[in-house]
């Protein structure tokens, strides 16, 4: 009984431990300059990496302003490419997609990108995965920046209407 309550003790213990420092568990870092792919993707150093928690319209999505169809996804896709332009831009990242694209938080010129997109109205907080933009979508939403003064559906809804 002495041997099993060790070898519990040694479980609890130490294995934890040697998860915590893991590789798996530590952000990793990819930085430099980054391509745009679209309003919420970059390229940087040869990889993709996707903004962790938010969702922009897709590059060939329209919506309606004042009756007039406008391209939403390009114009978000020149937001970005407006944030990163001339800047080196650093991704902080624990974890990659279903795509193999890395998940990160990036920064360009002093500024969380995610955020910023999400701030204009130009990506909405992806709620499935984080809480974190909620509160600052619903300023871009209240000022009706960006898609919040237009009619548009949701970027996941127009993906799964088949960009329709």
């Amino acid at each position: 009984m002495n041997r099993f309550r060790t070898a519990l003790l040694i479980i609890f213990l130490f294995i934890p431990i040697t998860l915590l420092e893991s590789p798996i568990w530590a952000s990793q870092v990819i930085e430099g300059e980054a391509l745009v792919i679209d309003g919420d993707s970059l390229l940087i150093a040869g990889e993709q990496v996707r903004l962790h928690g938010i969702d922009a319209p897709e590059h060939d999505q329209t919506c309606r302003w004042w009756g007039v169809e406008v391209r939403c996804g390009a114009i978000a896709t020149a937001y970005m490419k407006e944030l990163v332009e001339g800047a080196t831009v650093s991704c902080t990242y624990t974890d990659r997609d279903s795509y193999d694209r890395i998940l990160g938080t990036c920064t360009a010129k002093g500024l969380n990108i995610a955020s910023e997109l999400v701030l204009r109205g130009f990506a909405l907080a992806y709620r499935r995965y984080t809480p974190a933009y909620i509160a600052t979508e619903t300023l871009a939403r209240e000022a009706q920046r960006g898609l919040w003064g237009m009619d548009f559906i949701t970027p996941e809804l127009w993906r799964h209407s088949g960009g329709k």
